[in-house]
């Protein structure tokens, strides 16, 4: 994850190699193009692109972006630009940053991660984190537990979707 500076706000941008070229990225101080309240952009490496009110399961869509809210014409909002400062000291879920990924084995896949400002090692089991698609591009966010890592991401079909991996 590469931090890009963009008209004074801080964006992080996932790229699967060290090109310019950014086929992912997360701007945690976007504002809703609709009503103006803090939210995240989330643009994945298909394209697809989201706005969340915060980061990590469940996942929640912000509701003015959703295909579900009603009609724009209905509502009505005052624009008030705040800006949220996230603290994750407190939350269950800490984003958690894909560096590398290995197989070591036919059993296991490897993967070093930045988490909580440390750098682990989990593995998981090879084909639950090949069906998972896990890539460094794949925006994550993790809990603790025991001597493992629930991994909660995105899908490519922009669904949440949680992994089990542990602690090496």
């Amino acid at each position: 994850m590469t931090d890009v500076e963009t008209s004074s706000q801080k964006q992080y941008a996932i790229n699967d190699n060290d090109s310019i070229a950014y086929s992912a990225f997360l701007n945690p101080n976007a504002s809703c193009p609709v009503c103006g309240d803090h939210v995240f952009f989330y643009r994945c490496q298909n394209g697809g692109r989201v706005y969340f009110d915060d980061l990590g399961k469940p996942w929640e869509k912000h509701p003015c972006t959703t295909n579900k809210r009603k009609s724009s014409r209905h509502l009505t909002s005052t624009v008030t630009n705040k800006r949220k400062v996230i603290d994750y000291t407190s939350s269950i879920y800490k984003p958690f940053i894909i560096e590398k990924i290995s197989y070591p084995d036919m059993e296991w896949i490897l993967i070093q991660a930045k988490y909580n400002n440390y750098k682990i090692q989990v593995k998981f089991a090879r084909k639950k984190a090949l069906d998972a698609n896990l890539r460094k591009v794949t925006f994550c966010m993790a809990a603790k537990q025991d001597n493992a890592y629930l991994v909660s991401y995105l899908n490519e079909t922009g669904q949440a979707d949680v992994i089990k991996g542990y602690c090496v």
